[in-house]
């Protein structure tokens, strides 16, 4: 009886780490890339919602992330994403009211704390909202 403990011991270990290939050879499906236009939709949808934008306002909106999410490659350098994405940011500023310009400061700013080393934490900081603005813009 005492013979047949090592040969469960060693047919246990041999599952379990048949179990362990099986379980991490599985394939992961991965989520198809969003294409420029898709990635343009969603900010721009996210805009909308936040600074309540005229249809006029949206489609300029639109045409400027759509640009840029053309021009978005991973591969470049970071002072190049940061320039583009301040430029981005004073194109779309351009379009907005004083108001929507306040609140989109906001929507800058609340980025920041999740993607801390990214440029658009930069970006955020290198947006100086006014304390007084900050104010009015959360208690109308």
């Amino acid at each position: 009886m005492y013979y047949l403990l090592p040969m469960k011991r060693t047919l246990l270990i041999l599952f379990l780490i048949a179990g362990c290939l099986l379980l991490t050879s599985q394939t992961v499906e991965h989520t198809p890339r969003r294409t420029p236009e898709q990635v343009a939709q969603k900010q721009t949808e996210r805009l909308q919602r936040d600074l309540m934008l005229t249809q006029e306002q949206r489609d300029t909106v639109y045409s400027i992330h759509l640009k840029y999410a053309r021009l978005r490659n991973p591969n470049d350098a970071r002072p190049i994403i940061e320039q583009r994405i301040k430029a981005m940011i004073d194109e779309l500023k351009a379009v907005l009211t004083e108001e929507q310009r306040e609140a989109f400061g906001l929507i800058l700013r609340e980025l920041g704390p999740r993607r801390q080393s990214s440029p658009r934490m930069k970006v955020a900081e290198a947006v100086e909202i006014q304390p007084d603005s900050l104010q009015s813009a959360v208690n109308p």
